[in-house]
């Protein structure tokens, strides 16, 4: 027996030995709050091939993504890029700014209520009372039993369409227009997804504590989390908006995803209440429009409690992937609507690939791969320019001035030399001088020299139909297609909204 046990004992030394290097592999992060630190895939249980191969599958379907990033214990496993955004952009959340208001609730929860010490505001507080210097249409006894609960699940009972949203922005008093809309069902009844609900919540915030929302997030959150470079946008009276408005860097939007993960608590402090974190997290109604997919929504996040994930999300692309048992943070940003197709990265290629708790066998030929899947992806692809056409060298440095009411472009002049192009325009606060458009599919950047960092490209679709790219980075909904058709004896334009997918009028203009 002892001769046997001596026979097996260098195999069984390895196997110790191979164990216990692997979860030495798996040593604890450093909090990111001055930035975050970088591993492979595979000393955190993760596998380099499927990464690689699910970026191989955004490229072969034209999966178009500004950011991605994948955090596991702590550590960056992957993050891809595409220009002209970098590590350093801020991008536009969109309604992910939602799940962050949820966040200061839960903070501003602890804080006493500034106007009645004796009275915090609860979640089965009435909201027509916290308006008692308002008087609402369409008065009903279900539109009275409203409460702060109902606004964090969506089921006010409040009909409330997109096209409210653009209604609530053009009004002047923001609260009474949401609170002004009948009811078309009982409140708790059914989802019935709710910006205006959102935003109620920012301004009961501010109720609450005597803060903007924005003030509070930055004392409170931001920067306890290293937090130091943000935008949020206002709504009417200086009160932040609360459905969506808020710009953050992608790193550091998946600060406040791994605060989560942490139940609210950041090296040694609690940031947000555990309890709060847990509530508002978890499925408290299910979701009618979702399909196959089995989403819930908590209070204020979107929930799948089959895969026992949960997320933020916005329009055009944005995500925040938040999974708990696994340890994993999952960012993505977009300036293009993808209908989605994030959800399905996520599910049928980033979990997947999540396949130990302990550290791997490093794997350098999938590493490689992953390495060069995220650099073709990071690299711009050039195009050959094609020869200008005449109706270019017509129309290069002349100004052409746009009839608009309604803020569009207000004037353009192109100037076309061979393989470059510049623009100066003026549209609202946006003024560019000679900006670089860039011909080649590859975008230039450029500043008005104020506020605005633009990135531009453009190309001739036939002799007559100019078509450019403008992405504002500090405007919301800012990646737009401009179309300028020069036929004669007109020229028009028009825009799309890329994020959004909503397209405007065509604007017509004049040679000047």
């Amino acid at each position: 027996m002892k001769n046997n046990f001596y026979k097996q004992f260098p195999v069984i030394l390895i196997i110790f030995l191979s164990l216990f290097l692997s979860n030495c592999g798996m040593k604890k992060a450093a909090w990111p709050a001055e930035g975050w630190e970088k591993a492979t895939p595979e000393s955190q249980g993760m596998d380099s091939e499927k990464l690689a191969n699910m970026l191989d599958f955004t490229i072969n379907s034209k999966i178009l993504f500004d950011t991605l990033l994948i955090i596991r214990n702590g550590y960056i496993v992957l993050d891809a890029t595409v220009p002209p955004y970098s590590a350093d952009t801020e991008h536009f959340c969109y309604s992910v700014t939602k799940s962050v208001v949820s966040a200061l609730w839960g903070i501003a929860g602890d804080k006493n209520n500034c106007t009645n010490p004796s009275k915090p505001i609860g979640l089965d507080r009435k909201v027509i009372d916290l308006f008692p210097e308002k008087t609402f249409q369409y008065p009903d006894s279900r539109k009275s039993a409203i409460t702060v609960r109902n606004l964090f699940t969506m089921t006010t009972g409040l009909r409330f369409r997109d096209a409210e949203t653009v209604n609530v922005q053009h009004s002047s008093d923001w609260v009474q227009y949401i609170l002004d809309q009948p009811m078309i069902k009982s409140p708790g009844e059914e989802f019935r997804y709710n910006n205006g609900a959102s935003h109620l919540l920012s301004v009961i915030i501010q109720k609450q504590t005597c803060m903007k929302t924005v003030e509070l997030a930055d004392k409170y959150l931001f920067k306890p989390l290293g937090i130091t470079r943000f935008t949020w946008l206002t709504a009417d009276h200086g009160a932040t908006q609360g459905y969506k408005g808020l710009f953050l860097r992608p790193l550091d939007l998946a600060k406040i995803g791994y605060l989560y993960l942490r139940d609210g608590q950041w090296d040694g402090k609690q940031i947000i209440p555990s309890g709060w974190v847990k509530e508002s997290s978890r499925a408290h109604v299910p979701v009618a429009e979702s399909g196959t997919m089995n989403l819930h929504y908590g209070y204020q996040w979107w929930v799948n409690p089959d895969l026992k994930y949960y997320f933020a999300t916005g329009s055009g692309g944005q995500f925040l992937f938040c999974h708990p048992e696994k340890d994993l943070v999952v960012v993505f940003t977009s300036s293009r609507e993808q209908s989605g197709k994030e959800l399905i990265l996520f599910n049928q290629f980033i979990l997947p690939a999540v396949l130990s708790d302990t550290a791997l066998p490093e794997n350098p030929d999938a590493q490689h791969f992953l390495s060069e899947t995220i650099n073709q992806i990071s690299t711009p692809l050039k195009s050959p320019v094609k020869p200008l056409p005449g109706k270019a060298r017509e129309i290069s440095g002349k100004k052409i001035s746009f009839e608009s009411t309604d803020g569009f472009l207000e004037n353009v002049r192109f100037a076309f030399t061979g393989e470059t192009a510049e623009v100066s325009l003026d549209w609202n606060n946006l003024h560019l001088k000679q900006a670089g458009i860039g011909l080649d599919n590859v975008y230039r950047t450029s500043t008005d020299g104020k506020t605005y960092a633009v990135a531009l490209r453009g190309y001739w679709s036939n002799e007559d139909m100019f078509v450019m790219e403008l992405i504002n980075f500090l405007w919301e909904d800012g990646c737009i297609r401009l179309v300028f058709s020069f036929k004669d004896p007109t020229v028009l334009c028009f825009g799309t909204w890329l994020a959004t997918r909503h397209s405007g009028p065509s604007h017509p203009g004049k040679v000047e």
